[in-house]
């Protein structure tokens, strides 16, 4: 008979004890943009109406608080001069908002059609377009100038 003895275990390690991670605050500065201000510059100025269907947002969103209502047609970080500049940002409800960024067209034609139907506005999308265009426009032909300081 054969005497199975297999190889002595390696004696046990004692285990370090874990280090906790130093852990710092972020403390960075951020500088007033000054875009709160005119964003209650534009809701205090404007009629709360929507650009593309003319709909009362109050209404329609059921809100009070308009913090959804706005939309930015140039982003802020790719075009900086058009950061603070009045034209650059609209009033939209928050469906529309939402179909100006991932709707789509067929989302969009549909939802004309559901505007029309249901309160007998017109919904233009060409108007976005236009003002999307022109304000490019303006871009492109005064490279040095900051919008911001204007209405």
């Amino acid at each position: 008979m054969i005497n199975f003895r297999p190889d002595p275990k390696p004696p046990k390690k004692e285990k370090k004890k874990p280090v906790p991670l130093k852990r710092t605050a972020i403390r960075k500065q951020f500088k007033a943009s000054g875009e709160g201000a005119l964003f209650d510059d534009i809701l205090n100025t404007r009629k709360h109406l929507s650009f593309v269907s003319g709909l009362p947002i109050d209404i329609i969103d059921n809100v009070t608080d308009h913090s959804n209502c706005h939309h930015v047609l140039f982003p802020k970080d790719t075009y900086k001069r058009f950061r603070c500049y009045k034209k650059n940002i609209i009033l939209v409800t928050k469906y529309e908002h939402w179909l100006i960024h991932s709707g789509g067209i067929e989302r969009r034609k549909k939802y004309v059609q559901e505007i029309s139907i249901m309160y007998g506005k017109k919904v233009d999308w060409e108007k976005l377009d236009n003002l999307r265009a022109d304000l490019y426009f303006l871009h492109e032909t005064n490279p040095k100038l900051d919008y911001s300081k204007y209405e």
